[in-house]
């Protein structure tokens, strides 16, 4: 793997993450492949959000710029292709509680998956109360 330069320059103006936390077969690495829906993401979710944040301090892309961190992808609340809308929720109080909400919920930007080629999708869709701000 490459490391990134500690000097990145030009500094971009948006951070672009796509997301879908998940748990395949068991949680221990056996059953791999689909998503197992009865596992709770929470944990696996503040990991990536706090890791995420750690990212951008390392590397200088804090949001204190007016840099938008943009969630391109992220699970729905919807049930739909092995993801549900507990799967939404736990990522999202996840990320109310990370580090990275703290230090830059004013910049981000989630956008939630669809595809609109999908069955089980709606459209348009919402992020209904998983990602919701009170």
């Amino acid at each position: 793997m490459k490391d990134m330069p500690a000097d990145l320059s030009p500094q971009p103006l948006a951070v672009n993450v796509h997301n879908h936390m998940c748990l395949e077969g068991n949680g221990q690495g056996g059953n791999e492949g689909e998503c197992n829906p009865t596992l709770d993401v929470t944990n696996t979710s503040l990991v990536f959000y706090n890791d995420l944040n750690a990212f951008l301090s390392k590397y200088g892309l804090s949001s204190n710029s007016g840099r938008r961190i943009v969630f391109g992808e992220t699970t729905t609340d919807q049930n739909c292709d092995g993801h549900t809308q507990a799967m939404a929720r736990q990522s999202g109080n996840a990320l109310r509680s990370s580090s990275l909400w703290q230090n830059h919920a004013a910049q981000l930007v989630i956008r939630p998956w669809n595809y609109l080629g999908g069955a089980c999708y709606e459209s348009p869709s919402f992020l209904r109360d998983a990602y919701r701000v009170n």
